[in-house]
């Protein structure tokens, strides 16, 4: 049993190698293109969650009672990256 589980992932893996490398001859080039900025999840609730920030809702309160969606850290690197974030510990 043990070996089939591993033959198994040994056949993925090449699968996926042999994947990868077609690409490469094709030169198609995989993942995102340098330079490209994407747009943040808490883009289309912006206004809503630097009022709720300014008026002094803690960011996790935001997160479960507000928002319903989002992590601690990336709605923290969010509210940084907006200018909203001066003393962070």
């Amino acid at each position: 049993m043990l070996i089939t589980i591993f033959s198994i992932l040994d056949f993925i893996s090449e699968r996926t190698k042999e994947g990868l490398k077609a690409r490469a001859v094709k030169g198609i080039k995989l993942g995102k293109p340098k330079g490209v900025i994407q747009s943040s999840m808490y883009n289309p609730d912006k206004e809503k969650i630097l009022h709720l920030y300014q008026l002094g809702v803690p960011i996790q309160k935001i997160i479960s009672t507000h928002l319903g969606y989002g992590k601690y850290l990336s709605l923290k690197e969010f509210l940084k990256k907006c200018g909203s974030l001066e003393n962070i510990k």
